[in-house]
């Protein structure tokens, strides 16, 4: 065990960058695996890191194989369920992403890096009501840049949208200002999450307040724009 223990550790040191020890981290990785000893000490599958490493290397069906053994040594773990939902894509089959992406959903619905691929799916088909509604279901992630590139990404997309149903000046000018400003998309994010509503909805109420407090729109008018946008 004592062994076992020592090379999942080099492993790890050099998943992270720390050291570089020895052999592949695939090979510290598989010489750590033993019959008795098939889970780190925070019960992720030895396999999965196995998996991990295969499909950084570009080798999908391989990883695939990995990921699949490590769900059957624990089928609630997430990370196992987003990268079965990711190589089954990278394999040509959507139905089983979904079928992954959807079990994982079931234990945690806010897993960003399931999201974000959820997102990736429906930009790709050209879907982006469905893209939208799944970034809106991400939980924000301000360092990670897939999702800020993500939301960005469904936030021009929904500018455009947003900005056909009320033809006005100062509301085209706060829906570009949004698309163009990814902090400020993200305080929207983190907001819808705090406060309740879509990622659109919010945004809609956000951009409402901001003309009603600069004057520029007559109070009357902006009602109006209320009922006619918030209902949609």
């Amino acid at each position: 065990r004592w062994s076992a223990e020592r090379r999942l550790s080099e492993g790890l040191s050099v998943r992270a960058g720390y050291t570089t020890a020895s052999g592949s981290k695939a090979e510290l990785f598989a010489r750590a695996m033993k019959p008795w000893y098939r889970m780190d000490p925070a019960a992720t599958p030895i396999d999965w890191y196995l998996g991990e490493d295969h499909y950084l290397a570009g080798e999908i069906q391989a990883a695939h194989d990995y990921f699949l053994h490590s769900l059957a040594l624990s089928p609630y773990h997430l990370h196992t369920l987003n990268n079965l939902g990711a190589t089954s894509l990278a394999l040509g089959k959507p139905d089983s992403a979904l079928y992954y992406f959807d079990r994982a959903a079931a234990i945690a619905p806010g897993f960003t890096e399931m999201r974000l691929n959820r997102t990736a799916m429906a930009v790709q088909s050209g879907d982006w009501n469905e893209a939208l509604r799944q970034i809106s279901q991400a939980v924000p992630q301000p360092d990670n840049s897939r999702y800020r590139d993500y939301l960005a990404g469904v936030t021009e997309w929904l500018a455009v949208r947003r900005i056909a149903a009320i033809d006005h000046p100062a509301w085209r000018e706060a829906w570009e200002d949004l698309a163009e400003n990814r902090d400020w998309q993200l305080a929207i994010h983190q907001r819808s999450k705090e406060f309740g509503g879509s990622y659109r909805e919010r945004a809609d109420e956000e951009l409402l307040d901001l003309l009603a407090a600069d004057g520029r729109v007559a109070p009357a008018e902006l009602q109006n724009w209320r009922r006619r946008v918030l209902s949609k």
